[in-house]
């Protein structure tokens, strides 16, 4: 009789590699499996390797009579919670823990570009060059000459009123703005030990400091570079530094972009009702659609993960289906019930420290008297939100645009609006440029 740690090994072997089970059952079970092992902790990845990337290793199984067999099964298991995990597996698909530890492994195809930029030493140059990038550059240069003349604005007058700024005020919204670092950290490692990455579990994981210096590093990413690629930097930078899963990290990311959109529009609504009681202009009117848009599509997304996700696995090129199930899980695991409450808390204080950062700037040139502390909110929200649009670095230009747009309608003239909008970008985007570079040159995660 074949031995049935042979057939076990070719059966998963072709599951991940050849795809000769496309469509069999066995292929959902061990998805199911994964779900059903949900909580437990994936194990550290030294190198990005899967199953194409070595030979299975067949050898004939204790016989089946033989009450040695578990034994020998738990003695070859990897050590640790990794190793419970792999053998609760291996016994629901009928195969071996290394096999499953091996079939679990990071493949590289999603991270290499990311990883290829960052082993480059000169990426930044190289990114810096890229056509995409310097198209973005060019969008936003036309962007801010469109303003300029739309608005006829006199670059001198702009620059006499940004100097008259109240430096006490400027550095309160400074202060406020990287106050909420602090929150982003605590947030992230949250997330972060939902899917299992917790320094109790893992203790090369960084701590609050560490996940503020990634997060920080990543948005640098966004601020030289257009569509987000900053989070798939942010991370490489986590699996770098204590080698947990990239794909199940981007999971718990998105998860985070999908609390702070849900937060940012809730704030949003009740900001632009208490400003203009309902009575909203165009622009107004368009941002607030935008927002909406993005939460049906992210909730739409979270649902087809919930629910459809074995039947998008169909969909999915056999390379990518494991690095699909992580991120599915780090996904869903991020949206643990007992946290939603903390990390809500978190995303709504983070927030109104945005609308407290624009309002020390708005201060800082004595426009008190005509825009409010809803107005500000409101105003610190609705670019925040345009920065999530990849056509420009950072949302540069497309922000300072709306902002200007909006304070007009409150009766700012054009050169305190462009003011107010200049000195706002000077502490959430070009603070971070020069900051980031700085970071960047002395950080050991890169």
């Amino acid at each position: 009789m074949p031995p049935a740690r042979t057939r076990a090994g070719r059966a998963l072997y072709c599951r991940f590699s050849a795809g000769a089970f496309k469509g069999h059952p066995a292929r959902y079970r061990y998805a199911g499996a994964l779900e059903r092992s949900i909580g437990q902790e994936e194990g550290p990845i030294k190198e990005p390797t899967s199953l194409h990337d070595r030979p299975v290793a067949l050898e004939p199984d204790p016989p089946a009579d033989d009450p040695a067999a578990p034994a020998a099964n738990e003695a070859t298991a990897p050590p640790g919670a990794n190793g419970a995990h792999a053998r609760q597996v291996a016994a629901e698909l009928h195969t071996t823990p290394e096999d499953v530890v091996a079939a679990e492994a990071e493949a590289p195809a999603m991270a290499g570009k990311v990883e290829e930029m960052a082993e480059d030493r000169s990426w930044l140059i190289h990114r810096l060059r890229d056509p995409r990038t310097l198209l973005s550059f060019g969008l936003a240069i036309a962007l801010f000459v469109f303003i300029f003349t739309r608005f006829n604005l006199d670059p001198a007058e702009v620059w006499q009123t940004m100097k008259q700024a109240n430096p006490a005020w400027f550095l309160a919204g400074f202060a406020v703005y990287y106050a909420a670092f602090l929150l982003r950290g605590l947030r992230w490692q949250r997330l972060l030990s939902n899917v299992g990455f917790s320094r109790a579990k893992k203790p090369e994981m960084p701590g609050v400091g560490g996940l503020i210096e990634i997060i920080y590093l990543s948005w640098f990413v966004n601020c030289i570079v257009p569509a987000k690629l900053g989070d798939a930097y942010r991370s490489y930078l986590l699996k770098q530094s204590a080698g947990v899963s990239f794909s199940r990290t981007i999971g718990t990311i998105l998860a985070e972009r999908m609390i702070d959109l849900f937060i940012l529009f809730g704030l949003l609504l009740v900001s632009g009702f208490l400003t203009l009681q309902g009575h909203m202009p165009g622009v107004m009117t368009g941002v607030l659609a935008l927002g909406g848009a993005m939460i049906v599509a992210l909730g739409v997304g979270l649902v087809v993960l919930r629910i459809m996700g074995d039947r998008v696995l169909r969909l999915i090129p056999q390379r990518f289906q494991t690095m699909f199930t992580s991120f599915q899980h780090g996904t869903l695991l991020s949206f643990r019930r007992r946290s939603l409450p903390v990390l809500a808390g978190y995303t709504a204080v983070i927030w109104l420290l945005e609308g407290a950062r624009l309002y020390g700037v708005v201060q800082a040139l004595d426009q008190g008297h005509l825009i409010t502390l809803p107005v500000v909110i409101f105003i610190a929200l609705a670019s925040s939100l345009l920065t999530t649009l990849p056509f420009t670095p950072g949302g540069i230009g497309l922000v300072e645009g709306a902002v200007v747009g909006v304070l007009k309608l409150f009766g700012v003239d054009d050169n305190t609006a462009i003011s107010i909008a200049l000195l706002d970008r000077l502490i959430n985007y070009w603070s971070i440029v020069i900051g980031g570079f700085i970071v960047y040159l002395l950080s050991r995660r890169k």
